[in-house]
């Protein structure tokens, strides 16, 4: 490259550094199979709806069998998949991130299994970590002082689970389970505390942590 200081006998025009070559290419953002999981024949007549706030698209059924949506559009999606005569399920929290010329496309295969959908990622990885669905922090209404001894349990169903923590002001559970839950908070010297719905939804990966704030009270005792 010419330097125009070094060289003045020659009129330099300074060209900006050129950009990345994008290509003409329509990239989807999100892209699935849907097959029965027990005869992995493909579903043709699934509903696939993606929703990012005001944002609706229904997944368009290409010729190749797969379904396909969020066309060059990032963003951070729920995921609605309806059966005919089959079940329905929404994961949530699907990030569709970009680079300089495309959307960065994720694929998975959705598997119906019964009354279950099982997601699967064909395209990228997950990590293994594994999240809590619940984080709960207890706290004194009055002082705003983190409550250290309190029990927190969950329960749905015949599902019933006391979640862990104390030493800091988190209690943690539900560990990679989705669910609706109710949500029961004792502690000596106060009033216990229901929260009778609690949700914890899922994406591809992982389950999405809901996280809580729960003042309790002294007791007049």
């Amino acid at each position: 490259m010419l330097s125009c200081g070094l060289v003045p006998a020659i009129n330099c025009i300074e060209i900006p550094p050129l950009g990345p070559a994008c290509t003409t290419q329509f990239v989807y953002g999100l892209s699935a199979t849907v097959v029965d999981d027990e005869t992995g024949d493909p579903i043709d007549d699934a509903v696939l709806t993606l929703r990012d706030g005001n944002y609706v698209e229904v997944m368009e059924l290409l010729p190749t069998g797969s379904y396909a949506g969020a066309g060059e559009r990032p963003g951070t999606y729920d995921l609605t998949v309806e059966i005919p005569d089959g079940p329905t399920q929404t994961f949530h929290q699907i990030e569709i991130d970009a680079d300089e010329c495309h959307v960065i496309g994720l694929a998975v295969e959705i598997r119906v299994a019964g009354d279950d959908i099982i997601v699967l990622p064909s395209n990228f990885a997950c990590t293994e970590e594994a999240r809590p669905g619940v984080i709960v922090k207890v706290i004194n209404a009055v002082t705003g002082v983190p409550i250290t001894d309190a029990i927190v349990t969950l329960t749905e169903g015949d599902y019933h689970e006391e979640l862990e923590g104390g030493d800091g002001d988190e209690y943690v559970g539900a560990f990679e389970r989705r669910g609706i839950y109710s949500l029961v908070v004792e502690a000596p010297g106060f009033l216990p505390e229901t929260i009778d719905t609690v949700v914890v939804t899922e994406n591809f990966c992982h389950v999405n942590t809901t996280k809580l704030t729960v003042a309790l009270r002294r007791s007049m005792q």
